[in-house]
């Protein structure tokens, strides 16, 4: 406790000067980092672990799996994750059980395409008609009861969040590697034990976080509020997944296998960054607009250099990261990933921008920023594919990127 307070006083000494609650960042912070730590931690190594001890093609169709289904995430209103974060914050709990069951039943218009889907890769490509159908019949339990951990997010209760999270992450992944390195190449069986294990903890984890729930008070518009923020998560899914399933249609496997690696470093340190960023966001959902503004003024800039040196940096690590974790079978990933950092920084400053939009209550402006960059992102991506293959899906991500700091970037500073 005494360490605990030197620090607290230290932190707040040197927040004091800088003109914020840095004592609210070392603590929450440190949970976070130490839950994406984890989370990064665990991803990787389940990936080395698929990368040596199965083939590239079965790697190919699991990414290529993944992606469909995050795809199909959308009918289960992820939106609605910030608007539940955003009225729990401001002490309206009830909003929390409305916004699962109406997850629910969208779910289920989800499996049924899931569902159409199987049918039609029974006929083209039968490796995947099983696990798309096993998918269908898991999906409303899989996605409508993820969305626990919003309640421990909203309430500051990031150590809660941290440990439930890292549960569900290694005992995952414990199961997948256990199949992986008992020489078990089979997509199916892989599969079926990730929907498993993972419907099975959100719905664990789904009670446990419903406990910490007080009233039933709800805010207004919360629902429309959900379906605007789940549009814009179409858009963020349209850069992140659609680029494997365009490959994954395009070409074989084994490139997708090469591909996904490569992306995957950057979108853990995406992932990283959200994260980080997902501390400030209760915050910023209490500051009055004139509060914003400063903030925006103060950090945005130093953010994107501290960026810019991070990528710099990284350019020299990632061929010995690779080899060492990957091995030689995937080299070919080491140009891809190395290319891919040129979207880091403007990635990291659009997600920071995107923040304060959203304390900003603005969804309708990112809704039509976004819908237009999704639009070119996705003629990119099937202008692009077909011709250059992977480093197509790399350039086009450069130039959405870029393009959406930039326009967020002029809108954030006007406001």
């Amino acid at each position: 406790m005494k360490i605990r307070k030197k620090i607290f006083f230290f932190t707040k000494k040197i927040g004091d000067k800088l003109g914020f609650n840095l004592p609210y960042f070392v603590e929450n912070g440190f949970w976070v980092a130490l839950s994406q730590a984890i989370q990064i931690g665990i991803g990787i190594a389940l990936s080395v672990i698929m990368a040596r001890f199965t083939s590239p093609e079965l790697l190919g169709n699991y990414n290529f799996l993944i992606s469909i289904l995050t795809v199909f995430s959308l009918f289960a209103l992820p939106g609605l994750n910030t608007s539940i974060m955003r009225s729990i914050a401001k002490e309206k709990h009830g909003i929390y059980s409305k916004a699962v069951r109406l997850s629910f039943l969208w779910s289920l218009l989800g499996a049924a395409g899931l569902f159409l889907l199987a049918v039609y890769f029974y006929f083209y490509r039968n490796e995947l008609f099983f696990p798309i159908l096993f998918a269908a019949f898991l999906f409303p339990f899989f996605y409508s009861f993820s969305k626990w951990d919003t309640i421990y997010q909203s309430q500051l209760k990031f150590n809660i969040s941290a440990l439930y999270n890292s549960i569900k992450l290694f005992f995952v992944a414990l199961l997948i590697s256990i199949i992986c390195i008992s020489k078990n190449d089979n997509l199916l069986f892989v599969f079926i034990v990730y929907l498993f294990s993972n419907t099975f903890l959100n719905i664990l984890f789904h009670f446990f976080a419903k406990k910490h729930l007080k009233n039933n008070q709800i805010e207004n518009d919360w629902k429309k509020s959900g379906y605007k923020l789940t549009l814009i998560t179409f858009m963020v899914y349209v850069y992140d997944y659609f680029d494997k399933i365009v490959i994954g249609i395009y070409f074989d496997s084994k490139d997708l296998a090469i591909y996904s690696i490569a992306a995957a470093l950057i979108i853990y340190l995406r992932m990283a960054l959200k994260m980080m960023l997902r501390v400030l966001l209760p915050k910023l959902f209490k500051q009055t607009e004139f509060q914003l503004r400063l903030i925006l003024r103060k950090f945005s800039v130093v953010f994107l250099i501290i960026m810019i040196l991070l990528s710099i940096v990284l350019y020299f690590i990632f061929p010995y990261l690779i080899l060492f974790l990957y091995s030689s079978k995937y080299f070919d990933s080491i140009y891809l990933a190395q290319i891919y950092l040129i979207t880091l920084p403007a990635t990291a400053y659009a997600l920071f921008l995107q923040d304060f939009l959203t304390a900003f209550r603005a969804e309708d402006l990112m809704i039509k920023i976004k819908l237009v960059f999704t639009l070119l992102n996705l003629l990119l991506y099937f202008l692009l594919i077909p011709i250059y293959g992977m480093a197509g899906a790399i350039v086009a991500s450069i130039i959405y990127y870029n393009l959406l700091a930039l326009v967020l970037g002029y809108f954030s500073w006007k406001k």
